[in-house]
């Protein structure tokens, strides 16, 4: 029998749709659409039907984190920590759940914790998913990156 797809569009993980994977990772990537719906004062698929995540991936890809922020906050907001949330946001909602951190990792970068750089840097480009968003390499000139760790505090 068919099992119709549950949840709310915009937040479900592409694993979801591809195999019916719901797992840790599956919460992960909702958590990141909500990150971008928290950071961007947008809907997590607008009238259009673009998708939140497809609308901030080159936006992040390119590190212009301020093209994110909600207008409506008129520029009041600590960069630092709209930074560190775009970081996690990033992270969560790659789309392979392998490369997705879990939740207590998501906590730490939110908390402004040391992130060992290795830890997460994608594959090489031959092995990596096209629609990944971005890397550490985007991050380095806005945020203190050194060769093993990064810090947004």
């Amino acid at each position: 029998s068919i099992v119709p797809i549950e949840g709310t569009v915009g937040y479900l993980a592409p694993e979801y749709f591809s195999h019916g994977i719901v797992d840790e990772k599956t919460d992960v990537y909702a958590f990141g659409v909500f990150l971008l719906e928290l950071i961007s004062g947008k809907k997590p698929v607008d009238s259009s039907h673009q998708s939140l995540r497809s609308w901030a991936k080159p936006i992040l890809k390119r590190g212009e984190i301020e093209k994110l922020i909600d207008p409506r906050l008129e520029g009041v907001y600590d960069a630092m920590e709209v930074g560190k949330l775009a970081l996690a946001a990033s992270l969560c909602v790659r789309a392979s759940a392998t490369w997705r951190p879990t939740m207590s990792e998501v906590l730490e970068i939110m908390m402004g914790e040391e992130v060992e750089k290795e830890r997460w840097e994608m594959p090489t480009k031959e092995e990596r998913d096209e629609e990944e968003l971005w890397d550490f390499e985007d991050l380095e000139s806005e945020y203190e990156c050194d060769e093993t760790s990064f810090s947004a505090s």
